[in-house]
């Protein structure tokens, strides 16, 4: 069974450990994900954040760095996954903040093995009036439709993350494979899958009746398993009551409630 959505890193207090957030995987079925590092959203010195004073210049890390930092990250994850026996695929995060004029995205991308990219349009604020933004997102589905990779595109309620907010990109990557993910606005998703063979949607975080909705139209392959774990535990009821480092032992119980919630839906 794949998980198209997993992640591991730092996300806001927490660090989710690989070996952990795997050995979680491994301990409830699954042996094969699809997975990013939320330490991606890690502001750098060049972001519009700390430009603009909201956050402290010298308390961050330079774009380099943290592209290093996450490169070590991914290469780390990939050893435990390949221990655990686990086929991980590592996707890029795709900040365009960390890709600046010394940093080049292609060498990133081949230094850790990457399968494709994650694009998050909110969490990033991506313009496509912008031209390095637009620059990137042409580099990205350009570089995906010629090597048949897989593209993550995080989708939600409103404008900033509809489904179709990328649809001109899609278009152009038809042998690119295109996972949406959340099923926030099931019409416009239905559309998306609709007219594109190649575009998939990721059912994490989407509620009972709307994948209820979604089986009625689609094959379960059109349907893809996705969790958002771990980092979907940061906006969970027992977030709270988790340590900044939670256990594997903690994170394999966590995810056994997110693999019976998920074939509750489907089954």
């Amino acid at each position: 069974m794949i998980d198209w959505h997993i992640h591991i890193g730092q996300f806001y207090r927490f660090y989710f450990d690989p070996f952990a957030v795997f050995s979680a995987l491994k301990s409830n079925g699954i042996d094969e994900c699809y997975f990013s590092s939320t330490t991606s959203c890690i502001y750098c010195r060049e972001s519009e954040a700390v430009k603009n004073g909201l956050v402290n210049a010298e308390m961050q890390p330079t774009a380099q760095e943290l592209n290093k930092i996450i490169s070590d990250e991914i290469q780390t994850a990939s050893k435990a996954a390949a221990e655990l026996g686990i086929k991980a695929h590592p996707l890029y995060w795709v900040v365009p903040e960390l890709i600046g004029a010394d940093v080049n995205i292609e060498t990133i991308f081949h230094e850790a093995d990457y399968c494709g990219f994650k694009i998050h349009p909110r969490a990033q604020q991506w313009d496509e009036k912008n031209p390095e933004h637009r620059r990137l997102l042409h580099l990205i589905f350009n570089e995906a439709n010629r090597h048949c990779l897989t593209i993550l595109i995080h989708t939600g309620i409103d404008e900033i993350d509809s489904p179709d907010r990328f649809e001109e990109s899609i278009r152009t990557a038809p042998n690119a494979e295109i996972v949406l993910a959340h099923v926030k606005n099931p019409e416009l998703m239905t559309a998306m899958l609709n007219r594109y063979p190649h575009v998939n949607a990721d059912l994490s975080c989407t509620p009972p009746e709307t994948v209820t909705l979604m089986r009625r139209r689609f094959p379960k392959e059109r349907l893809l398993f996705g969790t958002d774990f771990p980092a979907s535990l940061a906006f969970a009821t027992v977030a709270d009551s988790l340590p900044d480092m939670p256990t594997q032992e903690l994170l394999t119980s966590l995810y056994s409630d997110e693999i019976r919630k998920f074939k509750d839906a489907m089954w």
